[in-house]
């Protein structure tokens, strides 16, 4: 019935939703194996309410570490603390769970061999077309093997440069570059005084953040000047002087497993439907890592869409329905664009006037912020994800008459 292209935390989630509805499907992925990258590291609350319908979540959170808020430094001295511990009270995971996507996607590989399913590896579409009475799609193995398959829906969870999408009449992914040249480190930590269960934004010249993981290990990216000299590859000791300058005293990496350099880019499409192709996750949206927003809006996409394909496909609901999925997600995903952006900008700019200005205004503004557990509660139900609601869909209703605060839409 249905074709997943991508084998990542995305298409994974979207072959569970089907799976669990009985629905009969083939999720793929072109890469022969799992990366070993940690990658993205946050796992919001509502991204661990929704895995918990598919096994028990704390069998993850036991392998990584949770986090119970950000301490922030300007210029090298702690300038406030924002403790999210008590925020979150209708929920059985209050905390953001900090740990590698290669544990995040081994545990729904697990989930879904649980179904008697598994993600076929080092199998690529490449040519996608669909017509009035379903899709068409050639796979292809590394052996250069083709095979061509039928499908009533194919969803792209194939990353910022899906075939699934490029295979789409109309669909567009506008946005741009971020300027800034970012390096990322994954290493261990000695004489540590990172506090370690919250992860640390230091800005100054040039930004810095440490997410402390599991055993003694901690991820460092780190925002460059435009005056530093991009074109050096990143070496341990340069990550040790930032960190030296921006966080003193937070203690001494050593035994790397990763370091690279990266560009980051903020898109998004237009539609997430195209009749019988969808789109989804980073196929649908790549933005900046602020927040740790993006691989949970990714599997939240696949919740939302695999029930109503599952619907849809056993004539339960008219296709219309399907429509619902754009109408929903992509307002989220738009939001979540516009938010990390700005989130962005305040915390990574190089800008040497905008950064004088920030350093100048956070001063007063943080402690300040902190300070009320309103502020504090009203940002984290943002960025826990709890808050999102659907009130606003053509796809739901309230009853007529109905006078009480939760409508539907809402989560509850």
């Amino acid at each position: 019935d249905v074709l997943i292209v991508g084998g990542g935390p995305t298409g994974v989630t979207l072959a569970l939703e089907l799976a669990v509805q009985g629905i009969s499907f083939r999720i793929i992925d072109k890469e022969p194996r799992r990366s070993d990258k940690s990658r993205a590291l946050g796992v919001q609350p509502r991204t661990l309410e929704l895995l918990n319908r598919h096994g028990d979540i704390r069998e993850l959170i036991a392998r990584g570490n949770l986090s119970s808020g950000t301490t922030f430094y300007l210029n090298g001295k702690k300038a406030a603390d924002i403790d999210i511990t008590g925020l979150a009270k209708n929920t059985a995971f209050p905390l953001m769970l900090i740990i590698s996507q290669v544990d995040t996607e081994e545990y729904l590989d697990e989930c879904l061999a649980k179904y008697g399913h598994a993600v076929e590896r080092g199998i690529e579409a490449i040519s996608i077309a669909q017509d009035s009475d379903g899709v068409t799609a050639i796979l292809s193995n590394q052996d250069g093997v083709e095979e061509t398959i039928r499908a009533k829906y194919v969803v792209g969870a194939d990353g910022a440069h899906s075939i699934v999408r490029k295979s789409a009449t109309g669909l567009t992914f506008q946005g741009a570059a971020y300027p800034q040249d970012f390096i990322l480190c994954d290493a261990s930590i000695r004489n540590a005084k990172i506090p370690w269960d919250r992860f640390s934004l230091c800005m100054g010249k040039g930004s810095l953040a440490v997410f402390p993981l599991k055993d003694g290990t901690c991820r460092v990216v780190v925002s460059r000047v435009q005056e530093s000299n991009a074109d050096v590859d990143p070496t341990l000791n340069v990550f040790q002087d930032m960190l030296n300058r921006l966080h003193p005293g937070a203690g001494e990496l050593y035994n790397p497993t990763w370091i690279t350099q990266f560009h980051l880019h903020h898109r998004g499409v237009n539609s997430y439907r195209d009749r019988r192709l969808f789109v989804a996750g980073d196929a649908a949206h790549i933005h900046s890592p602020a927040g740790a927003q993006g691989m949970n809006t990714g599997i939240q996409d696949s919740v939302n869409l695999g029930w109503k394909l599952a619907k849809v496909i056993r004539g339960e609901r008219p296709d219309s329905l399907l429509d619902t999925y754009d109408r929903e997600r992509r307002p989220i995903g738009q939001n979540l664009l516009e938010s990390s952006d700005k989130m962005f900008t305040w915390g990574c700019s190089t800008n040497p006037f905008f950064v004088t200005f920030r350093n100048l205004v956070f001063t007063w503004v943080l402690p300040w912020f902190v300070s009320s557990e309103n502020r504090r509660a009203n940002i984290y139900k943002f960025i826990s994800e709890l808050g999102i609601s659907y009130k606003d869909s053509s796809g739901v209703g309230t009853a007529p008459g109905h006078s009480g605060s939760i409508v539907g839409g809402d989560r509850v």
